[in-house]
């Protein structure tokens, strides 16, 4: 079994603009917990340590969200500068791959 981490949240999140919508709070949260801890080599890509490879699609799966509302949360995290990504074709895959810098 892998040790335990954890995540620091200050308390002034309560402040923050995305705190009382749903989706767009619920997917940094999982974004913040599904980080890297150290750099690991993905598909011939060194992601590093507080990114992680992920997609639309596997945010909808694992929040058990539609793939539009995953879309919308991502982008409302994008524009306001929380998290920057950056798109990588992955051939095995059926769809992008997007990793996710959390800033």
């Amino acid at each position: 079994m892998a040790p335990t981490t954890y995540i620091k949240l200050d308390r002034s999140i309560t402040r923050w603009a995305w705190y009382t919508d749903a989706d767009t709070f619920r997917v940094f949260i999982h974004l913040l917990i599904k980080a890297n801890i150290e750099d690991f080599p993905f598909c011939n890509v060194i992601i590093k340590r507080g990114s992680l490879a992920t997609s639309n699609a596997s945010i909808a799966d694992e929040l058990l969200i539609s793939v539009g509302r995953a879309r919308k949360a991502m982008r409302h995290l994008k524009e306001t500068g929380e998290i920057k990504t950056k798109i990588y074709m992955v051939w095995s895959q059926p769809a992008d791959v997007e990793f996710t810098r959390l800033i």
